[in-house]
């Protein structure tokens, strides 16, 4: 005789309190997995920017500076996301006695500094990365500024390092950064500090650091990462369903085990009240 599976115990609060529990836990699960997603959008959007505009043809300062979303013009220079990696043509003159250094750059597998010197043109005044140099290299010295065209790659500046201080110049170092920040940027006066800008090339030509690779970006994991805690919320809903159906078989094989022994059990207390009378 096979007693049917009954589930009313799971109206009993230690069931309900482990089915809030794993229903939390996989709607957390689905949560994280939502957020992997999201961010994997997010390293496609870059990927995207990055092909679109590193090798596309450099623009007049009008074209670049102008609000993505509307074509009106950025009359106040702020940053927008589309403009990394966007290049603008330039004429005008560098400010060599105003550079600086960034240290701690860790590129090509080597720490090192880069260096940042102002370039003033008719349209206005901006910082320029031009190139990567090993800490105990010099500032290379390229004379008083000439007239040069350049094109140069925008970049975003960064945050100001809580700790770390910008170092002043010294009489034979010019002033050393820990981070390219709006105040830094700002010592020049009428300089853009809402980003600064990569040397791509000028003409005529003088000494540079050495220029940053072109950056080698993917989508990371996210997709996998994505997938697992999807898997983990399906774990989880399964799990439920499956200590409910092990308990009620369990109880139905103890109800099953009565069933069959109940018959004995009677015969037995039949014997004892035969024996004893009672």
């Amino acid at each position: 005789m096979t007693s049917s599976l009954k589930y009313g115990f799971i109206k009993e609060p230690r069931w309900i309190g482990l089915a809030v529990l794993l229903a939390m836990i996989a709607v957390g699960c689905v949560a994280f997995g939502i957020w992997q997603f999201d961010r994997r959008a997010e390293a496609a959007q870059k990927i995207e920017l990055l092909e679109a505009n590193w090798d596309a043809p450099a623009k007049s300062w009008d074209a670049f500076f102008t609000v993505p979303e509307t074509g009106e013009s950025n009359a106040t220079q702020e940053w927008y996301d589309q403009y990394r990696w966007q290049s603008v043509t330039l004429q005008g003159q560098f400010d060599y006695e105003s550079a600086v250094t960034v240290r701690n750059r860790f590129q090509f597998g080597e720490m090192g500094k880069i260096w940042l010197v102002p370039f003033t043109s008719n349209e206005g005044i901006v910082w320029v990365d031009r190139g990567w140099l090993y800490p105990d290299d010099a500032i290379p010295y390229n004379g008083p500024g000439q007239n040069v065209t350049v094109v140069i790659r925008a970049t975003p500046i960064e945050p100001k390092i809580p700790g770390r201080d910008d170092i002043p110049a010294s009489g034979t170092e010019p002033a050393s950064l820990a981070s390219i920040h709006t105040e830094a940027l700002s010592e020049v006066p009428d300089a853009i500090n809402s980003m600064y800008f990569e040397l791509v090339s000028e003409n005529p030509a003088a000494a540079t650091g050495t220029a940053l690779a072109k950056p080698e970006l993917d989508e990371g994991p996210h997709l996998s990462y994505a997938l697992q805690w999807f898997v983990f919320a399906l774990m989880a809903i399964f799990g439920y369903f499956w200590l409910v159906r092990n308990e009620a078989k369990a109880l139905a094989a103890i109800d099953e085990a009565h069933q069959v022994l109940e018959p004995e059990i009677q015969d037995v207390q039949k014997e004892l009240q035969n024996r004893y009378g009672r």
